[in-house]
């Protein structure tokens, strides 16, 4: 009768730590610490290997890549799983949480200087999306774009742009084109908590910072 294979245990928590052992009372903070300490442990393919994560939310800074050699075997496959508790759930979240300081800048507007080379176009504060500084304003009795406008970047309005890159033309291009024009660099009405920002890739041309709000 052939002999059952081991079986190896990992764990993983958003306040654990890499350099920890990965173990239940000792967790890893990240997935691709124990993604890397599998393909390690000489584990994969000779033993089940399970990894659970603890509830919250882990920010991916980049994608967590998968090869079909980090799926082990059939007879020793490797299983990541979530663990439920009163904490809450497990969230794979490609956000960047962001620390910043809020201040007034006018009529009920707060502003706050983003890190260099951050390349967003969603913002959430307090898990609520929030509207980024754009011409013409948000409207939401607009339809289309929830405002528009026809000079959203003509050259006299470009050349009000503090610095050009990272902002976001939209357009519909029709026999009458409209047009909104969105800032990289948050303004809102809330107040400094838990803000976090969300980065898409896309092929507009940019254009940010621009003063008309």
């Amino acid at each position: 009768m052939a002999s059952p294979l081991s079986a190896l245990d990992l764990y993983v928590s958003p306040t654990g730590d890499n350099g920890a052992a990965g173990t239940k009372d000792a967790p890893f903070q990240t997935l691709g610490q124990a993604r890397d300490h599998i393909r390690k442990s000489g584990a994969l393919g000779k033993e089940p290997v399970t990894v659970h994560l603890a509830a919250g939310t882990y920010y991916l800074p980049e994608a967590l890549r998968l090869t079909a050699a980090d799926s082990g075997t059939a007879e020793a496959p490797v299983t990541w799983q979530g663990t439920q508790s009163a904490e809450g759930k497990v969230i794979l979240s490609g956000a960047q949480p962001l620390e910043l300081s809020w201040k007034p800048y006018k009529n009920g507007i707060f502003q706050a200087e983003t890190p260099e080379g951050l390349n967003i176009d969603q913002l959430f504060v307090n898990g609520e999306l929030e509207h980024m500084a754009r011409y013409p304003n948000y409207d939401p009795k607009i339809t289309v774009y929830n405002g528009y406008a026809a000079d959203a970047f003509s050259p006299e309005r470009a050349a009000n742009w503090k610095n050009p890159a990272g902002g976001y033309i939209h357009a519909i291009h029709a026999t009458t084109g409209v047009a909104t024009t969105t800032g990289s660099r948050a303004r809102t009405r809330k107040t400094k908590s838990s803000t976090r920002a969300v980065g898409r890739t896309t092929a507009r041309w940019a254009c940010t910072n621009h003063t008309a709000l």
